[in-house]
């Protein structure tokens, strides 16, 4: 379990990732709003069309983001229609089994104040966790703690090899929700798309697609970029896509 003394603890240490939040709402297919210090991205052109039906909130660099995830915060409780999505970054708005769930940015997304990683679930190393193992960490932590936060990505589980397949800890999570007959909305998945040269348009559908496909969901709450190229200009990031 991954412990946070806040949620921008998470997003420090996710440094230079791009984060997309996702709503509940239907796509706009409007510009998505940024901070001045980020650059505007088409966001229609990016995402399958079947996907489009909810609204993408912002994209932005790690910078903007506790500016407020899709601007200003209160047209996004406007778009959402959703009392929860007024309030301050990183305000304390319910306690679920003792457990503080905190805003994200300004957006509607609430998170656990503590956060499962997935890195090594099912992976190939000898003393990783297996799927029962994995399978009690969600039980304990979601079902009984008040944990709501999932971290995965596309290339988990690290090391894979063998029986271990990049995608598969993604595929436990979306089999778990479906075993146990999980509430999507009882959950909150962060994934990433690998990052480096493989960030494209056509990557960028393609794995966004892929990891919805196997955690068995229509959603992604946030969506990141993984060990993108941190030694290499990244300021016209969002011209480029």
């Amino acid at each position: 379990m991954m412990v946070l003394s806040k949620i921008g603890t998470l997003f420090t240490m996710m440094a230079a990732f791009l984060s997309l939040a996702v709503s509940t709402s239907a796509f706009s297919g409007s510009m998505v709003p940024m901070s001045s210090s980020s650059s505007s991205l088409r966001m229609d052109s990016l995402i399958p069309k079947r996907f489009q039906r909810r609204t993408i909130l912002q994209s932005s660099l790690l910078g903007s983001l506790f500016g407020g995830l899709g601007g200003d915060p209160a047209k996004a409780a406007a778009s959402t229609n959703s009392p929860k999505a007024k309030g301050p970054t990183n305000e304390v708005v319910k306690t679920v089994n003792g457990m503080k769930h905190r805003r994200l940015g300004g957006s509607d997304i609430l998170v656990s104040e503590l956060g499962l990683g997935t890195q090594r679930w099912v992976s190939a190393d000898y003393n990783s966790p297996n799927k029962d193992d994995c399978y009690k960490f969600m039980d304990y932590a979601i079902l009984e703690k008040g944990v709501n936060l999932l971290d995965t990505a596309e290339q988990y589980p690290i090391p894979a090899g063998g029986d271990a397949k990049e995608g598969d800890s993604e595929r436990l999570i979306g089999q778990w929700m479906k075993d146990r007959k999980v509430q999507r909305d009882k959950v909150v998945i962060a994934t990433k798309i690998t990052g480096g040269r493989n960030v494209t348009p056509k990557n960028i559908k393609a794995d966004c697609e892929g990891s919805l496909k196997r955690l068995g969901t229509d959603y992604i709450d946030v969506y990141q970029l993984h060990w993108p190229q941190r030694y290499s200009p990244q300021s016209n990031w969002g011209q480029s896509l």
